[in-house]
């Protein structure tokens, strides 16, 4: 993950660039790898910096703190500027498909100079505006300044994969990957949304679209965009760009659907296995991410090291540490086995709750938290995950009902 931060200020006025790196700077742990700023005013040329300092007298400016996983030279370095200078993106998450849209783009008469999928968004975005987004397959949340247009476009993936929060202020408008630095703008108020929290203790739910559980700040909703000009500071309302089209009617037998899903399902997981460091995956020894581990050895090779990762709980009743280990032998992978305590939740909630920003419905978070962690002190920079199949197969009680109504 990276993390994004942006401040436009109403006209006439200069960002404050202390605060733009205090933005930054909390959201360090997003993007250990590398720093960056931009900034542009009225009659200037854009500016890129990795000393924010250079910003000053800007009207609006973005930041960057990057993890490399494409391209992790300095030819990925973000915030990254289109070759005419009109544009300024900065960019959260991974295009899937790039190397197709690369292709595409060349075709077209487009250059690179780097290998990143950052540079392709941008040449996606520069040729086909916002129809770039429906030939996306990836998780994102990005920001692009359009100098020539006057506009900040700022987008959210399909599924609401990646965040991206914005608020409006006194003296414009600002955005960031978390909550918590948006808190830091002068005036905008910590007072609860009071329907996210009724949603949230009646429900348990802790996405409730374009709101956040603070009053002042908003979320752009899943498979959303906003424009924001800059001379009105104001978001337009969120344009959803795409939808899930329940109307279609299959007519493939049983078997047919079941090899369909099965080649969609192992496609999917070549296409997140493309990266330039280490990668990983989180096996709880569930069909899903049991499913995810096999098919990564198949497409790595027997002989190519495949990392995984799972919690077991102490509790007999709970454990699913025979069933890890039986996949992990299966797919002749390296397991490694976190365990924890009742006294580690309580000496890691305090930093859980800040990371989060926002409540949560279990500590199922705390768990994931101990894998992620251990993943990550063991050098693996990228965590292929088993998320989202409960909620589409109905794999606990609590979806039957929505599964049975759909």
């Amino acid at each position: 993950m990276c993390g994004l931060a942006g401040i436009l200020m109403n006209t006439g006025g200069h960002v404050d660039v202390d605060l733009l790196e205090r933005m930054s700077r909390l959201m360090a742990h997003r993007g250990p790898d590398d720093v960056g700023y931009c900034g542009w005013r009225e009659g200037t040329t854009p500016c890129t910096t990795r000393v924010p300092g250079e910003l000053v007298g800007s009207s609006v400016a973005l930041s960057h703190r990057r993890l490399a996983i494409l391209d992790t030279s300095a030819n990925g370095w973000q915030p990254m500027m289109s070759h005419d200078g009109r544009l300024l993106l900065v960019f959260n998450g991974e295009i899937y498909n790039f190397e197709v849209l690369r292709a595409e783009l060349e075709r077209l008469g487009h250059t690179f100079q780097s290998c990143s999928d950052t540079e392709v968004l941008l040449a996606g975005y520069r040729q086909w505006g916002h129809d770039v987004l429906c030939r996306l397959r990836g998780m994102f949340a990005f920001v692009i300044l359009d100098i020539h247009k006057r506009t900040l476009f700022l987008t959210r993936d399909f599924f609401g994969i990646k965040p991206l929060y914005y608020a409006r202020w006194a003296k414009g408008f600002a955005f960031a990957s978390e909550i918590a630095p948006l808190l830091e703008l002068p005036g905008i108020s910590r007072e609860v949304h009071p329907l996210a929290l009724y949603d949230y203790l009646r429900f348990g739910r802790s996405d409730g679209g374009q709101h956040t559980m603070f009053r002042d700040v908003k979320q752009i909703p899943a498979a959303s965009y906003v424009e924001v000009g800059l001379s009105q500071e104001k978001p337009t309302a969120p344009h959803q760009y795409w939808r899930i089209n329940t109307g279609i009617q299959c007519d493939m037998s049983f078997d047919s659907a079941s090899d369909r899903l099965r080649d969609l399902f192992c496609d999917s997981v070549a296409l997140h296995l493309r990266s330039d460091v280490s990668v990983g995956a989180a096996l709880s020894g569930g069909i899903d991410s049991s499913a995810i581990v096999s098919v990564a050895r198949e497409k790595l090779g027997r002989h190519s090291q495949l990392c995984t990762f799972g919690y077991v709980a102490d509790d007999p009743r709970l454990s699913e540490a025979q069933w890890m280990e039986l996949a992990a032998e299966q797919a002749k992978a390296d397991l490694r086995q976190i365990r924890s305590s009742p006294e580690g939740l309580l000496d890691t909630l305090n930093h859980l709750i800040t990371l989060q920003g926002e409540p949560f419905a279990s500590t199922s978070i705390f768990a994931q938290h101990e894998v992620y962690r251990t993943a990550r002190r063991a050098g693996i920079k990228v965590i292929l995950d088993g998320q989202g199949a409960d909620e589409l197969f109905a794999g606990y009680p609590t979806f039957i009902a929505a599964r049975a109504a759909s």
